[in-house]
């Protein structure tokens, strides 16, 4: 656990963090949000001594900050920031294990966890361990960026704005590969940014802050419908509540297990419903709408199951019903991680998922 225990950050007359108190319980995704100079990205330099506070105690699993040396403290602790600062005469490779390096691992056990970390960040080891930074995209090195802060395996990782620089296409989806790499590292981690729909998808726990010191600590469900004062509402806004809702909400929450399923010729039908088709390997390949003829009788709608229209369990509810809406179908399949049929979304589901 992270615990920031009435902590102020004082230059001169002007304080950037006063008298702040914060609770970070391990495994949380806390997201810091505010405006430009509320003391969001110091309260997070804080916690590697980056910035060191005037005032107060920080402690990790109950051990004040200032009782290591501080080389030690930074190496136990994973940070990522928006101009990703790799070493640009180093290869991939080399860029991921600094610091198992200067923690003197054994070099097999640097290149497995290189290749680990490749692989969980879905870059091809074979193709990205020896790219130089210049060959690789802006989604690519903030990847490198990020896999190098959990090189070492930290219990925490530090994130300030890594995607505030990124175009919203690969923005959005390191944001979907955030969710999906912290269900399966479960790390403690605390990330800044000034984007609320950013803080609202990702966050287990969103603290809203104002002039150095918390307006607001809580849930993002809690955050979005019961704002603490007119400040956190304005920070919310209030034209797209909706929209900002299904960020915060995983289709995990609202999917149906086992859909109806056939291999093979499809029977007659018989009414309204749908069947999803599906192959040898159980990946869905068809989707059967029941319509309407006009002699009153049913008969199937064949939609072919592109690879854009399924769905993983953490994607967040918002892409679901941008996926629906622009493929006008009524259901999206939700596929394990190998392309298997695991669920299913309805149009119904969405509207209900985000009340």
């Amino acid at each position: 656990m992270i615990r920031l225990d009435n902590v102020s950050m004082q230059y001169g007359e002007h304080y950037a963090v006063r008298n702040l108190s914060l609770d970070i319980a391990s495994g949380d995704f806390c997201v810091l949000v505010g405006t430009s100079g509320c003391g969001k990205s110091t309260t997070l330099k804080m916690i590697n001594r980056l910035a060191e506070h005037s005032k107060g105690r920080i402690l990790i699993n109950n051990q004040e900050i200032a009782s290591f040396e501080i080389n030690t403290l930074r190496r136990r602790i994973g940070y990522a920031i928006q101009s990703i600062g790799l070493f640009p005469h180093w290869n991939v490779a080399k860029n991921i294990a600094v610091v198992p390096r200067l923690l003197k691992w054994e070099p097999q056990r640097i290149q497995n966890r290189v290749n680990e970390l490749l692989e969980l960040f879905a870059l091809d080891p074979a193709i990205f361990a020896e790219k130089m930074p210049h060959e690789l995209s802006g989604g690519q090195a903030q990847r490198v960026g990020v896999a190098r802060a959990l090189a070492a395996d930290p219990d925490i990782l530090l994130m300030d704005e890594p995607f505030g620089a990124l175009d919203p296409i690969t923005r959005e989806s390191l944001q979907e590969e955030m969710l999906r790499i912290q269900s399966q590292i479960k790390k403690t981690i605390v990330f800044v940014t000034h984007d609320i729909e950013e803080a609202l998808k990702l966050a287990t726990r969103i603290v809203v802050m104002d002039a150095g010191q918390i307006v607001q600590y809580d849930t993002p469900e809690n955050i979005l419908h019961r704002p603490a004062n007119p400040f956190v509402e304005n920070i919310i806004g209030s034209q797209d509540r909706g929209l900002k809702a299904a960020s915060c909400k995983q289709v995990r929450e609202i999917m149906r297990p086992d859909p109806p399923r056939i291999q093979g010729v499809a029977p007659p039908c018989q009414g309204a419903g749908r069947l999803w088709a599906v192959d040898g390997a159980n990946a869905p390949v068809r989707l059967l709408q029941a319509t309407v003829d006009g002699d009153a009788s049913y008969r199937w709608r064949e939609i072919d199951v592109t690879p854009d229209m399924g769905l993983q369990a953490e994607d967040s509810v918002k892409l679901a019903i941008s996926k629906m809406l622009w493929r006008k179908v009524g259901a999206l399949p939700v596929l394990s991680p190998d392309g298997a049929l695991l669920a299913e979304v309805r149009m119904a589901d969405l509207v209900g998922g985000c009340a």
